[in-house]
């Protein structure tokens, strides 16, 4: 039985890629609100933790949450690179390069030498 085509789903090659797509984009939608429930978790229990004066075990909570947080956003970061996502950091790596100058000796090198290429 074949999935039928979800709306926003831009021609992906197989159904594999489609879901992994749909599950970027309901991460990326989900993680706002998981943001600003993280926030007001911890700070509703940092505070609880002031007013009662012991020591500070709201951390354990702030560690717990703030590593789902980070996981979330990985997960998210990972399901939506594609190829212009690559290109456009490549490009921005570049132009930012400090040291172009040496990247473009390193690169003249490799390609006059055949550095990398198998040896017959």
């Amino acid at each position: 039985m074949t999935e039928a085509p979800h709306p926003g789903d831009d021609g992906c090659a197989n159904a594999g890629e489609q879901r992994w797509r749909r599950l970027g984009r309901w991460l990326g939608a989900a993680f706002p609100w998981h943001a600003a429930s993280f926030l007001a978790l911890n700070a509703g229990l940092t505070v609880v933790n002031v007013m009662t004066g012991r020591p500070w075990w709201a951390v354990w909570p702030l560690i717990i949450s703030g590593f789902a947080l980070a996981l979330h956003y990985f997960l998210y970061r990972a399901t939506t690179v594609d190829e212009e996502w690559v290109a456009a950091r490549i490009t921005e790596l570049n132009v930012k390069s400090y040291d172009r100058s040496h990247i473009e000796d390193i690169r003249e090198r490799v390609e006059k030498h055949g550095y990398g290429k198998q040896r017959e």
